[in-house]
């Protein structure tokens, strides 16, 4: 994994200043190229060690530079397919390759995750490109006629770019509690969006989406032969993702997803290392369930014949990590499980290269209870029609699950997301069902704007890459092709994968009931240090530019009520008090 930086001008300096602010990514060699335009990368080698596959990358020619950030785990059935004189056995040479031959259209042929960046010298034109589920981040700036972009936000900063507030889109942060592309909360600074192809030649830029190519195979017509057909398909996502010329190792829940990983590795002949986190809740609470995952995964490695380290995160360790693991982030985030994940990749990153996650799962197999909430619900008003009036559908349906209301969120500036989210995702009847269409929501924007920033900052600011088997393209194609009945009924959710692998898992991982990965962040707030913090964040004095967003006085009273046991308001404290420290730390103006 790797950062790419550029900018359409040249400036050898200035590129170098992008290289160092995003060397986390890739601390194994940074390089620059400057000819009509200003290149640079930081390189993470995970395939092809040697120095051969350093980049940027150039054609035999001389015309095509290549800077590129990810993995392509279909480059070894690509490189069979191209008539290419390859000099290296990386996969950054197959992306290069790939484009001469198909030019834009290649991303239609590559199942990875990726963000990358070629330039034309004979027709100075750039092409930026970002994977179609959204794993690796793109950002980019438009300043008059010119473009910068880079991997990460502080690779923008370093140019004079204007740090002004987007009122808007810090409206929707305070309704979904993430940043939705193609926002940030610079209003010179958007993401790419995920699935699109970026096209800059002389001042003008074009965005285009793009689908890949088919690569699932048909879904089996009987129940039983999807069974063993799904086992099939994501052992295949696994192997692919095991290709690396480094150490890689599995994260490790108590759940489903990340135990199906770990299952089709052994089955294939790997034994990768597993890692977990606990926490140190002395002082702070006498409730287990924070650890029942970590528990659970020690028991289920053991199953697998694996070694397994579960890290105990102690809450010094929480608390140094807060304000490092914000600035990582680069965004506000009012999930705190990002700080455990920050210390989770720091120590793993002692061990190995590369870790496998289990993260999409839920969302492409039907894994919320909101979604088993919602069968109920759309059944109910099948028998009833009248129940219609009742409950809400559509994008109201989806705010009811995932958006907060203005009335939780005391003294902040809100905007409802619902009519942004309508007119991307909700505009006329598709003829999918209800429970189809909020997964699919959930995919395009929470998935990618919040789990999966998450996870790639989190990892690259130590310099882990993340792999996430269950957005394989081809697991995503097949996922997509199951009828509902495989992922939720009224009772029951994920049904096609629990039983494909119930005679395989340990019994503890099945019999569970869905948790999801959480955090003692509630109680955090009320431990002596983590409560002199945030007296300090929450006030008009901590940062002057952000003084008059709030009503401090109804925010203060939610924390006393919070830290008194009153009432519950960590939502509520957490989004303000990850905005605070993301504003004065990036010296953000109004």
């Amino acid at each position: 994994m790797c950062a790419i930086n550029g900018f359409t001008w040249e400036d050898k300096e200035k590129i170098s200043l992008m290289n160092s602010a995003t060397k986390s990514r890739g601390p194994d060699h940074s390089g620059v190229f400057i000819d009509g335009i200003s290149l640079g990368h930081n390189r993470l080698s995970i395939i092809d060690l040697d120095n051969r596959s350093d980049q940027p990358s150039r054609s035999p020619d001389g015309r095509y530079t290549l800077i590129y950030n990810g993995e392509l785990y279909n480059f070894k059935d690509l490189k069979k397919s191209i008539s290419y004189d390859f000099k290296t056995t990386s996969d950054t040479e197959v992306v290069l390759a790939a484009f001469l031959k198909w030019g834009r259209d290649c991303v239609k042929y590559f199942n990875g995750m990726y963000a990358f960046a070629i330039w034309d010298a004979k027709e100075k034109q750039l092409v930026l490109a970002r994977d179609p589920r959204g794993i690796k981040p793109l950002y980019y700036s438009v300043v008059g006629d010119t473009l910068i972009f880079s991997s990460e936000i502080r690779g923008i900063l370093t140019h004079e770019v204007p740090r002004r507030l987007d009122q808007e889109a810090l409206g929707y942060f305070f309704s979904l509690l993430y940043v939705p592309e193609p926002y940030t909360l610079f209003n010179s600074i958007k993401k790419v969006p995920h699935g699109n192809v970026v096209t800059w030649k002389s001042g003008e830029i074009i965005f285009e989406t793009f689908e890949p190519n088919r690569f699932a195979p048909t879904p089996e017509q009987s129940y039983a032969k999807r069974k063993g057909q799904i086992k099939g398909i994501l052992g295949d996502a696994v192997q692919r993702q095991l290709v690396a010329d480094v150490s890689v190792g599995v994260f490790l829940s108590g759940g489903v997803d990340s135990t199906a990983i770990l299952d089709r590795a052994v089955s294939a002949g790997f034994k990768p290392e597993t890692f977990s986190t606990s926490f140190d809740l002395k002082g702070v609470s006498s409730d287990t369930k924070f650890n029942i995952d970590a528990e659970l995964a020690e028991k289920t490695a053991s199953h697998y014949g694996v070694k397994h380290t579960t890290f105990c995160l102690s809450m010094k360790e929480i608390f140094e990590a807060l304000i490092p693991s914000m600035e990582a982030l680069e965004e506000p985030n009012a999930n705190p499980t990002f700080i455990p994940t920050y210390l989770l990749s720091k120590k793993v990153k002692d061990e190995v290269s590369v870790v496998l996650s289990g993260t999409g799962g839920d969302e492409f197999f039907g894994g919320y209870d909101r979604y088993k909430l919602s069968r109920r619900v759309s059944l109910a008003q099948s028998i009833f029609p009248p129940l219609r009036l009742l409950a809400p559908q559509g994008v109201e349906r989806y705010a009811k699950f995932m958006m907060q209301k203005k009335s939780e969120l005391h003294g902040v500036p809100y905007t409802n997301a619902s009519c942004l989210l309508k007119k991307r995702f909700f505009p006329k009847p598709t003829g999918r069902s209800m429970e189809e269409h909020l997964m699919r929501v959930d995919q395009e924007t929470w998935l990618v704007d919040d789990t999966l920033l998450q996870s790639d900052k989190m990892s690259m600011a130590h310099g882990l890459e993340m792999r996430v088997p269950f957005l394989d393209e081809a697991l995503v194609q097949y996922a997509h092709s199951l009828p509902l009945s495989d992922k939720v009924s009224v009772s029951n959710t994920k049904i096609l994968l629990k039983e494909a692998f119930a005679d395989n898992f340990p019994a503890h991982v099945l019999g569970q009931p869905k948790r999801g990965w959480f955090t003692p962040s509630a109680k955090w707030l009320r431990e002596e240090a983590f409560t002199a913090f945030a007296k300090e964040v929450l006030s008009p004095s901590y940062y002057s530019e952000t003084n008059t967003l709030f009503d401090w006085d109804m925010i203060q009273g939610a924390l006393e009520s919070h830290i008194s046991k009153q009432g519950y308001h960590r939502t509520l404290l957490w989004s303000v008090i990850s905005f605070q420290i993301w504003a004065r730390a990036n010296k953000v103006t109004l």
